[in-house]
């Protein structure tokens, strides 16, 4: 939560409210938004990285397959 942005954004939220926010609701909201934010980034690195990991599972496919083929090619000559 130290994002000049994401502060300004949660503060936004906050304040036009009719009612008095308490200290410790705010607190709280700031602990749901923190917790909401870490979830949310660990999940995208999360799959960013399997991505990487399939698209490089499938090139190894196809260039295994391509080889064994090349291979078979050759002896069949």
């Amino acid at each position: 939560m130290t994002n000049i942005i994401v502060l300004s954004n949660f503060n936004t939220v906050c304040m036009p409210a009719d009612t008095i926010v308490p200290k410790e609701v705010q607190k709280n909201l700031e602990q749901i938004v923190t917790l909401f934010i870490r979830v949310r980034t660990f999940s995208f690195a999360k799959n960013t990285r399997e991505r990487h990991k399939a698209a490089k599972r499938e090139s190894r496919k196809r260039s295994l397959r391509s080889e064994i083929k090349k291979s078979s090619d050759s002896m069949d000559e």
